[in-house]
């Protein structure tokens, strides 16, 4: 979070028991916050900090973030045309 520009950033863990971890962070002026991703994914938090557990593979867990992304995505570049 400390490059400029930068808004939104997320980290996706896998423990040693196998457990999937999301950790999501947001800062004012993005269009969309943490918590929202997180309780899409099954998780919570708040709306600059947030987390979740994945039931999933790391490889899955991370195609299921990042079609979740570039959904919010489009639909923020959709709404400003």
């Amino acid at each position: 979070m400390t490059i400029r520009g930068v808004k939104f950033i997320s980290t996706i863990t896998e423990y040693p028991n196998g457990d999937i971890r999301l950790s999501i962070r947001s800062r004012e002026g993005s269009p969309f916050g943490a918590g929202e991703f997180a309780r899409t994914l099954g998780g919570g938090g708040h709306e600059r900090a947030a987390g979740a557990k994945l039931d999933c593979p790391i490889d899955n867990a991370m195609d299921e973030l990042e079609n979740l992304i570039m959904k919010k995505y489009y639909e923020c570049v959709n709404s400003y045309k």
